[in-house]
């Protein structure tokens, strides 16, 4: 049975992320990609289907760029997984410190 990643991910990087979920895939492994259980509009709070996602997974690929980071999906995905899953981020590009503090408290693997 394979393993299952969540990928977390601000707006602009979904090429990206399709590019480390087909990778995951070659090696056995089954991403799930945060966008397509993403409501159309953003939502005030983490929509059902992503906390769903989220506690099926085995851990949490955490892609933060400069979108990523300022993302509140991103933050709330993150924040929801932070003490139920572990956390493998991947920072993409100049991310300030202040633009990872979302992490803190993560179980980083």
């Amino acid at each position: 049975m394979p393993f299952t990643i969540f990928i977390s991910h601000g707006p602009g990087d979904i090429d990206v992320v399709r590019f480390i979920a087909s990778q995951l895939q070659l090696g056995g492994q089954r991403p799930l990609i945060a966008h397509e259980d993403r409501p159309p509009k953003a939502a005030r709070s983490l929509p059902k289907r992503i906390r769903e996602r989220i506690l099926e997974s085995g851990c949490v690929l955490a892609l933060i760029s400069n979108q990523g980071s300022q993302s509140d999906l991103v933050r709330q995905e993150v924040e929801f997984a932070s003490d139920k899953r572990p956390i493998i981020p991947i920072v993409r590009g100049s991310v300030s410190a202040p633009g990872l503090d979302f992490l803190r408290g993560a179980q980083i693997v």
